[in-house]
């Protein structure tokens, strides 16, 4: 199962596909291949037609939830976007851009607070969990909480169209 996505950027496009690792294993067709495919789509060809490829990347997306989330302090330091586990696969769309923004808010803001006191010892640093909880991003993670267990049934996947 998976997707795929176009952005529009002031001077360029963004094209991808999402895959999880274990369908990627079983696919019949290579990543790149898929990509291909998804470029000849009749949705999607009109738009990149003449078009060049300016940049190809990968990257792996954490899907596993609140239930992921690592430690987020400790002494100096504070994790942040999805290297904090901060991304939500909602099925219909994977979010990852707003919280990564909005914890890096949260951070930016405790590192002016810490730099205030010459205080960035880890419990200094609690501010940013402070900070997170007040702000969309562990609202959002607590209220989807369920939602990577139900991914992994794909019982709520079970009459969509492959293409």
């Amino acid at each position: 199962m998976g997707g795929g996505f176009l952005y529009t950027n002031k001077d360029s496009i963004s094209l991808g596909l999402v895959c999880g690792l274990g369908d990627i294993a079983h696919a019949q067709k290579s990543v790149p291949q898929m990509l291909e495919d998804f470029k000849q789509h009749p949705a999607i060809r009109p738009l990149i037609s003449g078009g060049k490829l300016l940049e190809y990347s990968a990257h792996m997306v954490p899907e596993g939830g609140l239930a992921m989330v690592p430690q987020l302090v400790n002494e100096g330091v504070m994790i942040v976007g999805d290297a904090a586990g901060f991304c939500l696969n909602l099925g219909f769309t994977v979010r990852g851009m707003d919280l990564a923004i909005a914890s890096a808010q949260a951070a930016a803001t405790t590192v002016i607070a810490a730099k205030e006191r010459a205080d960035f010892s880890a419990s200094s640093l609690t501010q940013y969990k402070r900070e997170l909880e007040q702000s969309c991003v562990m609202r959002d993670m607590q209220h989807f909480r369920k939602i990577p267990a139900l991914m992994e049934t794909r019982a709520c996947l079970a009459n969509t169209h492959e293409w």
